[in-house]
């Protein structure tokens, strides 16, 4: 045994491995690392459950139908408002240059009052305006957001026209059209029914006419109240502004036999027909009248309706 154990001894050992001591189980925690592929994976999974109801909300809101209609929307609100907005209605109709045809009836002629502004059409109712008797231009103009301007142009008489009960005015061309207000500084002339009158074209009278009058209608009707020939108008005109007596004569009597006659001052009927040669005419008046005073002739009436043959009769 000792032999062995000497033996042992003078031989070299090799170098055993050192045995680390063993520690408890319940000394050492395991950490097991996940592979990034895993994480990333279920990372992806849970943004699929929520991408999806998102990507439909994006695609219901974002969609260029939902965009069209919310732009319509936003129109028909402001549309809306717009056209229902009392700020946009015409509620004052001033008008200028009205003398004798009434404000109010040229307002109710032209339909604007009450109008929206966007429907109001200002050719119409110049249009409509220019229909009433006595009116002979019209300018009508709109202002934003609700305003109108009206300025008319009536037509001016130059002498009036008295045919029994009914008084007409008359315009420089020898129109006639309704007298509306009383003009005592205008020459008159007189005449008996429908004498002197052309061109009339008066409507008759139909149960139409009669039943859209009864319940306050308009017909569509022209209405020509006629006209007084230029040698009737104007051999009037030019007689009064010669002044025979040194004054203008104010007033004529008309018959379609010997045209325009008046009664002289001094007593007689003086018949001078119709015409521009007023002033002959009243030449050769003034020297019959003289050669008569000087013979003493006290005439109850001279024509001069042909001035080449003055015609007179006494008593």
């Amino acid at each position: 045994m000792a032999r062995k154990k000497q033996k042992t001894e003078g031989k070299q050992l090799k170098k055993q491995t050192r045995l680390q001591k063993a520690q408890p189980a319940a000394m050492f925690s395991t950490v097991v690392s996940t592979p990034k592929s895993v994480t990333n994976r279920k990372r992806y999974k849970s943004w699929r459950k929520v991408e999806g109801p998102l990507k439909t909300i994006q695609n219901f809101v974002f969609s260029s139908r939902w965009i069209s209609l919310a732009i319509l929307g936003v129109t028909v609100y402001f549309l809306y408002g717009f056209v229902n907005s009392p700020d946009y209605f015409i509620t004052q109709v001033p008008i200028v240059g009205a003398e004798t045809v009434p404000m109010e009836e040229i307002a109710e002629k032209s339909g604007l009052a009450g109008k929206h502004i966007f429907t109001a059409d200002p050719e119409a109712a110049a249009d409509a305006i220019l229909e009433l008797d006595g009116i002979t231009a019209v300018d009508v103009r709109l202002d934003w957001p609700n305003k109108v301007d009206i300025v008319v142009v009536e037509e001016q008489p130059v002498a009036i026209w008295k045919a029994g009960d009914t008084t007409w005015w008359i315009n420089k061309q020898g129109g006639l059209f309704p007298a509306r207000e009383e003009r005592p500084n205008l020459l008159v002339i007189q005449a008996p029914g429908e004498q002197g009158i052309v061109g009339r074209d008066m409507p008759e009278e139909t149960f139409d006419t009669a039943l859209a009058e009864l319940e306050g209608d308009e017909l569509a009707v022209e209405i020509n109240y006629g006209s007084i020939p230029d040698e009737i108008l104007h051999g009037a005109v030019q007689l009064s502004q010669l002044q025979p007596f040194g004054e203008p004569i104010n007033s004529f009597l008309f018959n379609k036999n010997s045209g325009l006659h008046f009664t002289d001052p001094r007593g007689w009927d003086a018949h001078f027909g119709t015409g521009i040669n007023m002033d002959q005419k009243l030449a050769v008046y003034n020297a019959l009248v003289a050669e008569l005073e000087r013979q003493g002739i006290v005439p109850i009436y001279i024509s001069v309706e042909n001035p080449n043959r003055p015609i007179y009769r006494n008593y």
